[in-house]
């Protein structure tokens, strides 16, 4: 169970024509908390409008062809149509009557002086909460550094992190200095051992089981924020959280249609050629009611020896194979928002993952310290699997507050391949299981005063 004190927010609304003065539940400086898809600008103040009980006029011809990124969490009015309107053009004002409007930002020429920083949200304490309001140490990677490091995956974007280390190649970062679990940092050790990670992998709210370095959520495709919570995080993330969370964000689904392609070819003298592709489409299923994303990953790259010892490779299939590490993974989230309960949401999310990667030792064989090979009688590969699903439920409270549910299910497994094994040491399935259920009642009003969180979870 858990009690915070937490930072602020705060909450809005609107509707098509303004004709008479405002008479609304919720003051100009009051928060309320709001749970806005992105979509048509249009429809994003609608919504808004009618949650936070104001009148709000605009022109059609005016916002028509605008996109609003959502909004969620607890807002002022103002800040509220602030967000919803940001990188439109527009902005939305309070009239003299009390109803509100929009009109176009007037163009401000630059000026020299401090330049404003925008605000770096922290979502990893379970509250949204500035970087400065934030209690814990916490580093965080935004949209466009995680786009520029998308190669290297998660556990190698960390790698630059303050107190953050990374030893190995399927390893779990150390945060201050604390392993993942008593032997090492190695997911094999702690696959063999069954000692539970002190380090959580947290996804859009849900705990995931400790990964191989290419399955399922080691992947940067379609992530929005990182952030790697350093020291214990059990009170608010429960068991296994001792040495931190590293906690990771995903975009959620539109109702404004959308689709991305990524790519990435690469080459290096370690691991030769590989590849990166996703896919990504979102947009409604039901209009305003019901809209889904759906990503899907595959990936390949090589591993870092130039081959084997001639005769070393006693396994029936092709060693260039064997060498080959790749993954394909298909990640998808649904947003529902009941027509006649404006107060009640849904998210539904479900990811599963197959991949293969080996496990070697190898000894430098030239000149050149990158000139490796391996003996070929203890080149182990494994084949991966992960899924994952979940459901979100989230009740908006009249007071500032909400209930939240949430209930997952997590398996992963690992096995060696038949074929491609060159060692006499073979997993028959190495599994990890977890399923847990979440019930949180976040309160209080985060634009000023006391607010936070009490909860109980239950993981088995």
């Amino acid at each position: 169970m858990h009690l915070a004190i937490i930072g602020s927010v705060a909450l809005l609304a609107w509707m098509p024509e303004a004709r008479a003065q405002v008479s609304s539940t919720q003051t100009s400086a009051q928060a309320q908390h709001y749970d806005i898809p992105a979509g048509p600008l249009a429809a994003a103040l609608n919504r808004f409008s009618e949650q936070a009980g104001i009148f709000l006029s605009a022109p059609s011809a005016m916002v028509d062809g605008n996109t609003s990124s959502g909004l969620k969490g607890y807002y002022s009015i103002q800040a509220g149509l602030t967000a919803l309107t940001a990188g439109t053009g527009l902005e939305a004002f309070q009239q003299q009557d009390g109803s509100y409007g929009v009109r176009a930002v007037e163009a401000v020429a630059p000026v020299s002086g401090p330049i404003v920083l925008p605000m770096v949200t922290v979502t990893g304490e379970r509250l949204e909460r500035s970087f400065l309001q934030t209690t814990s140490s916490v580093h965080v990677v935004g949209t466009e550094d995680v786009d520029r490091h998308s190669q290297k995956g998660l556990y190698g974007l960390l790698q630059g992190a303050v107190n953050v280390t990374r030893t190995a190649g399927d390893s779990l970062p150390s945060i201050r200095g604390v392993q993942v679990n008593g032997k090492g940092n190695s997911l094999g050790e702690l696959h063999l051992t069954g000692v539970p990670s002190r380090l959580q992998v947290v996804v859009d709210d849900f705990v995931r089981p400790p990964q191989w370095s290419n399955t399922s959520q080691t992947s940067l495709f379609d992530v929005q924020q990182v952030e790697v919570m350093r020291g214990p995080q059990s009170t608010l993330r429960g068991r296994n959280a001792f040495s931190g969370a590293i906690v990771v964000r995903t975009p959620d689904p539109s109702f404004s249609p959308e689709f991305g392609i990524a790519s990435d070819l690469f080459r290096n003298d370690a691991t030769g050629t590989g590849h990166n592709l996703g896919v990504m489409a979102t947009g409604p299923l039901i209009e305003e009611q019901l809209a889904a994303r759906i990503t899907l990953e595959e990936a390949r790259d090589g591993d870092s020896i130039e081959g084997f010892v001639a005769g070393g490779f006693t396994a029936p299939g092709d060693p260039d194979r064997a060498r080959r590490i790749t993954n394909q993974k298909v990640n998808a989230k649904l947003s529902y928002f009941p027509g006649g309960t404006p107060d009640l949401s849904a998210e539904f999310q479900f990811s599963h993952a197959d991949g293969r990667t080996p496990l070697y030792r190898n000894y430098v064989a030239g000149p050149d310290f990158r000139d490796r090979i391996n003996p070929g009688d203890d080149y182990r590969v494994l084949d991966t699997r992960s899924s994952f699903a979940g459901t979100k439920l989230t009740y908006v409270l009249g007071a500032p507050g909400s209930l939240e549910l949430l209930i997952g299910t997590a398996s992963e497994d690992a096995s060696s391949n038949s074929a491609l094994n060159s060692s006499g040491v073979v997993f028959d399935v190495l599994r990890e299981r977890s399923t847990s259920a979440e019930l949180l009642w976040r309160f209080g009003d985060s634009s000023g005063g006391i607010n936070g969180l009490v909860g109980i979870s239950h993981v088995s």
